[in-house]
């Protein structure tokens, strides 16, 4: 693969700095890491949202950005944004949905699904289907 430049926030680095061994090798570790978890964690949650859930869900955060010192927050807060959009917008009515049912789903989340979730839409995965995404 490629080489990429990658902005690490200082609290990140002095992570990667205490690993013994090539930074670059740490942070290539980490990330493939990362992205086992988050493919395992897709595969199990397969089929939880439907599709058009999912279109809702899309749209709703499409552009939100949510701080990784708050991910223990982060199915709460899908929650009360998806809470917060059908209150004043009713998109449950044009995605087919019945919103309350997707509020009760994205509370019960783990920060981990919810980080999937997020990370899935912004990928733009079909994660609807039984492979969960890849």
């Amino acid at each position: 693969m490629g080489t990429y430049s990658v902005y690490i926030p200082e609290h990140l680095e002095r992570m990667v700095k205490r690993r013994k061994g090539d930074p670059s090798a740490a942070i290539e570790e980490d990330i493939g890491l990362l992205y086992a978890l988050l493919d395992m964690t897709g595969k199990d949650m397969a089929g939880l949202f439907t599709e058009q859930e999912m279109a809702l869900l899309s749209e709703v955060f499409k552009n939100d950005e949510f701080e990784a010192s708050r991910l223990r927050e982060w199915p709460g807060l899908l929650a009360w944004d998806v809470e917060d959009v059908e209150r004043y917008e009713k998109l449950g009515a044009q995605f087919q949905v019945n919103a309350d049912v997707v509020i009760e789903k994205l509370e019960v989340l783990t920060p981990v699904q919810a980080l999937w979730l997020l990370h899935s839409i912004r990928r733009g995965d079909d994660i609807t289907s039984d492979s969960g995404g890849d």
